[in-house]
């Protein structure tokens, strides 16, 4: 990775506070509802503005080059060739097992099980996964690795009950693969995390994900606990700051 230590529960609170900060700024664009990409814009902003004291807590002293991107969807090989970022392996087969993961261990209904795994169309699409993140800090143009900095998806959530439906669980498991794959060997991110925007029942959270050299079984296990954390995250009131 990167950098051989940061702390990430230190980085995590500072991406959690500034979270707070743009929601007593911007309140509008959650009491009227407005789509997460102009909330995801807003904290992208905000995280520019912030940039110097982000790559501080990860112990990187180089700031030029450094951009903060929304939905960017190119890599660098290391023969510097542009090409789309995708998820290389098996990612409908990461899918799949997550999905019996969070099965066996009850995190998700039968009825939500058959429904997710007889959808076709929601596993086929997920059969070469293209890689868009919400939002990321990282050099462009550079190989994957060493400056692949910070990743975060978002997910906005404006009523208790959307957020355990059916089409917020497939976009949430997606995200998750996603993260997990992002914070692995392929693309190396030093940090990633998923934001919750539920400000309806203030429940809004950023909930740092840690995949590190975890692979197989033991990675399907994590992504399933995370799904189950943030699941449940949706009922439970996070203080303002």
């Amino acid at each position: 990775m990167g950098h051989a230590t940061f702390s990430s529960e230190a980085l995590t609170e500072y991406l959690k506070e500034l979270l707070f900060i743009l929601y007593n700024k911007e309140k509008s664009l959650f009491e009227n509802q407005i789509h997460e990409r102009s909330v995801v814009f807003r904290y992208g902003i905000q995280l520019d503005y912030e940039l110097k004291t982000l790559l501080a807590k990860l112990n990187e002293s180089q700031i030029d080059g450094i951009f903060v991107d929304s939905e960017y969807n190119k890599m660098t090989d290391p023969e510097n060739l542009e090409f789309h970022k995708k998820a290389y392996g098996d990612f409908n087969f990461v899918l799949n097992r997550v999905l019996a993961v969070l099965r066996e261990n009850k995190y998700i209904t039968k009825d939500h099980f058959s429904k997710l795994t007889n959808d076709q169309n929601y596993i086929s699409k997920n059969d070469s996964k293209s890689f868009m993140p919400d939002l990321l800090i990282h050099r462009r143009g550079v190989p994957t690795g060493r400056y692949n900095h910070i990743m975060l998806e978002f997910k906005y959530c404006s009523k208790i009950s959307s957020c355990s439906n059916i089409e917020h669980l497939k976009n949430l498991i997606e995200d998750i693969v996603k993260l997990s794959l992002a914070n692995g060997e392929q693309f190396e991110y030093d940090f990633t995390a998923f934001v919750r925007l539920c400000p309806e029942n203030e429940c809004m959270n950023v909930i740092s994900l840690d995949f590190k050299k975890l692979k197989g079984n033991e990675r399907n296990k994590k992504i399933a606990d995370y799904i189950k954390q943030i699941q449940s995250g949706c009922h439970q009131n996070l203080k303002s700051i």
